[in-house]
C-alpha cells in the first residue's frame, strides 16, 4: 500500500472518474526514480496545478484544507486537481518516453 492509498483511500488513482492513471506509468520504477520524475513533471506543469497536487497528494491535505490554504473555492480546487492529474499524466508520459528513447 502506497502513501497515496493511506492518505486518500476514497480515490482509486486508476479510476477514469478520478482522472488518468498518473501512478501506473511510474509504478515499476525505484522509489528515488519515481520521486525524481514526479518532481520533474511538477516543475513542468502550471504552478497552480503543481501546488494543488502537492498539497493534496504529497502533503496529504484534504480538499477543504487545500481550499483554506489557497483561498480558492471548492469547485475551483476540484477542477485544478482534475486538470493537474491530466497534466501530470501527459507530462510523465512525455518524460518517460524521452528517457526510454535515450536508453535504447
Amino acid at each position: 500500500i502506497s502513501r497515496y492509498d493511506n492518505l486518500h483511500p476514497d480515490i482509486d488513482p486508476g479510476n477514469e472518474a478520478a482522472g488518468d492513471d498518473i501512478f501506473g506509468a511510474i509504478e515499476p520504477l525505484e522509489e528515488d526514480q519515481r520521486k525524481y520524475f514526479v518532481e520533474l513533471a511538477l516543475d513542468r506543469i502550471s504552478s497552480r496545478e503543481a501546488l494543488v497536487l502537492t498539497l493534496y497528494y504529497i502533503e496529504g491535505y484534504q480538499i477543504a484544507e487545500v481550499c483554506d490554504l489557497t483561498g480558492w473555492s471548492l469547485s475551483n480546487v476540484k477542477v485544478i486537481l482534475s486538470r493537474g492529474r491530466k497534466s501530470m499524466y501527459a507530462e510523465l508520459n512525455r518524460i518517460l518516453k524521452s528517457e526510454k528513447t535515450l536508453l535504447y
